[in-house]
């Protein structure tokens, strides 16, 4: 139940692996105010909203409208191996329901939409200068499994949890990858300067990942080379990867090698598969 009014909604993404793609019924507009880590600087008007795993959102809606239905779509999954492209089906094949809204009458007055939010944030005027970090996330065939199985199947479509077998000692099909490497405890992968501010590449060639940075925020600068889409502009720690993005990251807290940050992919299955790696700031 809601008040016939503006109502703030604060959304949080906690499917282990399910992009919600969130619109309402009668497809009316509703403001994004906020994402993972504040406020953007103005609201930004939206009918469609994808939220990937672990990323959140705050929005308004105008529930003087009337009641309202809130849906997601289908989340369909392509794989993709060079130019061949597969796809995977959602089990869910058609809009469904999340939450339904019962409008209750009261005598408050509805407040207004703020045009600012907060103050908008210094333009970096160049990026030339900063440092430069790429991570490529891939899932890889194990060579140690190829060479038992004979190279007689294909695995594609096996990833995390769904790579491994029931057997704990028995040689994965996958690796889950960044740069090469699956995770490891003992091991630093990067080190950062405490207060840098750094650009991070993070490209996906196989699939849709979604990228999540303990301890910092950023800014994506591009996807795919373009403008990022309206959900991803304000300040984040957690961007669906579906091709390639730019960040602008910054890190203003201290991590050290008894208790490093990690970043990963926020696919439970692909995170618990060791696609993530390990960093410390100071």
């Amino acid at each position: 139940r809601v008040p016939h009014r503006l109502v703030r909604l604060r959304l949080l993404n906690a499917a282990n692996a399910r992009t919600f793609r969130l619109a309402f019924e009668d497809q009316r507009s509703f403001r994004l105010i906020a994402t993972d880590a504040g406020f953007l600087p103005e609201p930004a008007e939206l009918t469609l909203l994808a939220l990937a795993p672990g990323e959140r959102a705050e929005i308004l809606v105008d529930f003087a409208e009337g009641t309202g239905v809130l849906l997601t779509g289908p989340d369909e999954h392509e794989h993709r191996t060079g130019a061949v492209a597969s796809v995977v089906p959602d089990v869910i094949d058609r809009a469904t329901r999340l939450v339904a809204f019962d409008v209750v009458r009261d005598d408050r007055p509805s407040a207004a939409v703020p045009a600012r939010l907060t103050e908008t944030p210094a333009r970096v005027a160049t990026t030339t200068d900063l440092k430069r970090r790429r991570f490529e996330l891939r899932t890889l065939v194990n060579p140690a499994f190829a060479a038992s199985d004979g190279g007689g199947r294909d695995h594609r479509m096996a990833h995390g949890t769904m790579a491994r077998s029931l057997d704990a000692a028995a040689v994965p099909p996958l690796l889950l990858t960044i740069n090469g490497r699956s995770y490891a405890a003992d091991r630093i992968d990067e080190s950062v300067p405490l207060g840098a501010a750094e650009i991070w590449e993070i490209v996906s060639p196989d699939m849709a990942h979604p990228f999540h940075i303990h301890g910092a925020h950023f800014r994506v600068l591009a996807e795919d080379g373009t403008k990022p889409k309206a959900w991803n502009r304000g300040p984040k720690d957690t961007v669906l990867v579906e091709n390639g993005v730019e960040l602008l990251v910054t890190f203003a807290r201290p991590a050290d090698a008894k208790a490093p940050f990690l970043y990963q992919c926020h696919l439970l299955e692909h995170a618990d598969g060791g696609m993530m790696g390990s960093f410390i700031v100071a």
